[in-house]
Parts: structure tokens; sequence; C-alpha cells
């Protein structure tokens, strides 16, 4: 299998800075739009504080049960972090989906093609798919090259043999930002924290650009005006590349192809 397989854990389509974009927010219930953001943000920051603290605390990872697992055969990775719900394969050019597996919360997700794996985390816990006809194998808990103690992502993207993913809550020794991920050792380093501050970005979706290996992300919070589909920098500055459709404000899962589509 040589196929470049981004992933993507909600449904999004906007262009990048290569293409022309235009986007018109909506002005009507801008209000209501905003306290129903806020709430979902603080009710995903308590419990992904309930998860790494749980984790912490047992060092126990969560196991899952496998339904249904397929060759891989489309070209976007569909999961979100109910265990109940069933993972997908969908694609886009079609709209069909195939169902994948259950048992697992998927917190964030990434495509390392030449391992040609999938690695997705429920919480601190990373695990890899190689859609063979096989299950989910648990690699390990993920752990911070600060404390050694478990940390809690929310995105994951691949690039260059490397994991990275984000936090969407942070502490003295371990901040939110931009981590790099061994697969082998799982150990979190931070690459960046952004200069913007940890609450003017709320990063949730991550993906590596296949050919240029520049990193993106979307962005829920929009404190300065920056939500929406960003370019996230080596030295941790951000800069909006499209802001969301209209009426959305929540978007946790990104994926980016060969064409410059997100």
């Amino acid at each position: 299998m040589n196929t470049r397989v981004p992933v993507i854990l909600a449904t999004l389509l906007l262009s990048l800075a290569l293409l022309t974009v235009t986007v018109v927010l909506a002005q009507e219930g801008d209000h209501d739009l905003e306290a129903e953001a806020a709430a979902e943000s603080a009710a995903e920051e308590a419990k992904a504080r309930a998860v790494e603290s749980a984790a912490i605390a047992s060092g126990a990872a969560p196991h899952g049960e496998i339904t249904s697992l397929h060759v891989l055969t489309a070209s976007l990775f569909v999961g979100v972090d109910e265990e109940t719900v069933s993972t997908y394969m969908i694609d886009p050019a079609t709209g069909n989906s195939v169902p994948e597996f259950t048992g697992f919360q998927v917190w964030g997700a990434a495509y390392d093609v030449a391992g040609e794996r999938l690695f997705f985390n429920d919480g601190a816990t990373l695990y890899e798919v190689l859609f063979d006809g096989g299950t989910p194998r648990m690699v390990g808990t993920i752990v911070s090259s600060e404390t050694g103690t478990a940390l809690v992502f929310v995105s994951l993207a691949h690039d260059g043999g490397a994991l990275y993913g984000t936090r969407n809550i942070g502490t003295a020794s371990n901040p939110e930002g931009l981590y790099e991920i061994d697969p082998l050792s799982l150990i979190a380093t931070l690459v960046t924290t952004y200069t913007l501050g940890g609450d003017a970005a709320e990063l949730g979706g991550l993906a590596a650009h296949p050919t240029s290996g520049l990193i993106y992300a979307t962005n829920d919070n929009n404190s300065v005006g920056l939500r929406g589909l960003l370019q996230v920098h080596q030295n941790g500055d951000l800069t909006l590349v499209a802001p969301y459709p209209a009426g959305e404000t929540d978007i946790d899962g990104l994926a980016i192809d060969g064409d410059n589509r997100a």
C-alpha cells in the first residue's frame, strides 16, 4: 500500500493560502455562538484534565473492543471521542464510508506514510493500526520530557518520522503548545508555545502538508480573531489561512492533501 493517506477527525473543507478564500461569517446569533463555544471549550478542557489526572495516578491505559476492521481503501479516517461511536474510512470523491472499529475514544489521529500505519491517541494512550485485518495495538502512554508524567493531547499530525500534538490544557512544566512525540520512546517534547499566549489558541485539529511539511491547525478560540484554519510556525507565531465557515465554532479535526485542500 503506497497511497498517501491524510487523517481527519471532523468534516472540514477549506482552501489553503495558495488558493483564494472568501468566507462570510455569520452576523446573527454571534452572542449565542460564542456562549456555546465557551461552554464546549470548558467541557473539553475539564475532560482533558480529568483524563490526564487519572492517567498520572494509575498509569493504566484504556482497552477497546474491535467490532470490525477493513483493509484501507479510502483516504480519510474519521473518529470521535466516544467509545460507542464507530470510526470510519471515507472516500471524499464519492462520500462513501466504511465503518471500522469501536471501543476507543479517538482524541487525535495521524497517518505514517512510510510505516503504512495510523496512529491515534485515546487521552494519553497511543495506539497504532495497520489496516491489514488486524486490530489497534496499544503502543503505550505518552509522557512528558520534563516531568515524566502522562500527557493528554487533543490532536496529532505526522511528518518526517515524527509525531506532533497539541494540548488544550497546560501547566508551568507542560504548557499548551506544539509538541513533538517520539513514536518509539513516547516522550513528548515541547517544540514551541504560541506567541499570542495559550488563551488565544485552542488548537484541536492538526496536520502537516504532505510535501512542504508545514504545520496547520484548526483553532476554536476567537478572542483575537483567529478562529479558523491556521499555520503554526516553529517560532510559535500563528497566522490565519481561512476562517471557519459561517456558524462554525468547533472543528476538532484536520487533514491536508497534496492539492492544497484542507
